[in-house]
């Protein structure tokens, strides 16, 4: 089943992260062919860097720089599109501060400030 379950997170899930985000795109105006089209350089960018660097050395993102200013705002404009992607977001967020930690990309405290605002809390 772990087997089975990893093929699913790697294959189904980015298929479906991919029409995620392409409904994010529509939001903003754009057709869904536009979506699709302007995702791909990213995609396939963050496909190349994946396969050649590996996964701590590929990850980039407001996460890897702890920048939690614009994590706060992507919650926050998430959640008055869609919870259910908010909640998305965040389930990866949290394993993402786990990667961006054992890369060395953040330290100990900025992965607990991103865990609190990913996991929710407001103090």
């Amino acid at each position: 089943p772990l087997y089975h379950a990893a093929a699913v997170m790697a294959s189904n899930y980015l298929v479906a992260l991919f029409d995620v985000a392409v409904g994010l795109f529509t939001r903003l105006g754009l057709t869904p062919g536009a979506a699709q089209e302007s995702l791909w350089p990213l995609i396939d960018a963050t496909l190349d860097n994946l396969r050649t660097l590996g996964p701590e050395k590929a990850l980039t993102g407001p996460i890897s720089r702890a920048d939690l200013g614009t994590v706060r705002t992507h919650l926050l404009r998430l959640a008055e599109h869609d919870e259910k992607v908010a909640t998305v977001y965040r389930a990866l967020g949290v394993a993402t501060v786990a990667l961006a930690q054992r890369a060395g990309r953040i330290t100990n405290a900025e992965a607990g400030e991103l865990l609190k605002l990913l996991e929710g809390d407001k103090s």
